[in-house]
């Protein structure tokens, strides 16, 4: 296969192919040949620009993360509530996954951490940390407004607010089959913290 076939651009075509393989095969099993196969790039053109399987998952790791942080930036400017923001962030998340089962797949990978492939690349751990620092500042703002309980830690109602929504991107159907919605999502973070 040529690069020819790569219709994202060479770069995003293997970032592409790479988190379509990652979601189906996982770090252990994927290989660089599978994302060659899968990007319809060679060998030598995907270790042009990722040096090695970690350099690969590496840039894959911060292209969810850009992802992510377009997502959530914008509703630290906007005048809403903090429960309406993260309505809103859950909602796109939904969205995405709803229409990207790949990018579901890499985003459950990277931040419910459902591979442990952060304990693989310490290296990740700050970049990890610049998602969550933006979280944790639009929780601080729900926090000084008083849409919050302020005697619950900043950190304590983060890593509520990702599990409930990773649960809710992991298992996207309740037990009938239901799809949960984000204002139900976040319904329940604010009946258990919210004043």
């Amino acid at each position: 296969m040529t690069e020819q076939r790569n219709p994202g651009g060479t770069r995003a075509g293997i970032l592409k192919a790479a988190m379509h393989v990652l979601a189906e095969k996982g770090y252990s099993e994927a290989s660089m040949q599978d994302v060659a196969d899968a990007s319809g790039c060679t060998k030598p053109t995907i270790y042009y620009y990722f040096r090695s399987k970690e350099g690969l998952v590496l840039a894959l790791v911060e292209h969810v993360n850009s992802m992510l942080e377009n997502i959530i930036r914008p509703e630290l400017e906007a005048d809403s509530t903090v429960s309406a923001s993260l309505e809103r962030i859950t909602a796109e998340l939904m969205r995405m996954h709803g229409e990207n089962p790949d990018f579901a797949k890499a985003h459950l990978m990277c931040h419910a951490d459902s591979t442990g492939i952060r304990s693989l690349f310490p290296s990740m751990k700050s970049r990890f940390v610049e998602v969550e620092d933006l979280v944790e500042r639009l929780f601080s703002r729900g926090v000084e407004r008083g849409e919050f309980r302020p005697d619950v830690p900043i950190p304590v109602l983060c890593r509520t607010f990702s599990s409930i929504l990773h649960m809710a991107l992991a298992f996207p159907q309740d037990g009938a089959g239901q799809t949960s919605s984000a204002g139900e999502m976040v319904g329940i973070l604010m009946r258990g913290i919210g004043n």
